[in-house]
């Protein structure tokens, strides 16, 4: 059985901590109490900023954030995108990023600083 998850973005500020562009196709980090294996197979519910569609992607757990993970951030789990709509969404997602500076603060998944 594929779990689901949705998930709401409310601006592009909240969109820079969650989307992972390091992932080949996009992925993007889902808040998650319970979270799940690695390459476990998930179905994702995404509305982004500025689109009116919601968007069904396909995708496969490439990231854990276990509980109390390092640096504050929360815990849940990165979803790459894996079906035909990842490409349009991925390049959504690129276009509002455009003019936000990624290596300027924390995101959920990296930081500037090791």
């Amino acid at each position: 059985m594929n779990t689901c998850y949705e998930l709401t973005i409310k601006d592009a500020t909240q969109l820079k901590r969650f989307y992972m562009p390091f992932i080949k196709d996009g992925a993007m980090f889902i808040p998650a109490e319970n979270t799940l294996e690695l390459n476990t197979q998930v179905t994702l519910k995404l509305k982004i900023p500025g689109e009116a569609e919601t968007f069904f992607v396909n995708g496969s757990v490439v990231w854990i954030n276990p509980a109390y993970a390092q640096n504050g951030r929360i815990q849940g789990i990165g979803v790459r995108f894996q079906n035909k709509e990842a490409k349009i969404l991925k390049e959504k997602i690129e276009v509002i990023l455009t003019n936000i500076n990624f290596s300027d603060s924390h995101t959920e998944t990296h930081t500037e600083t090791l």
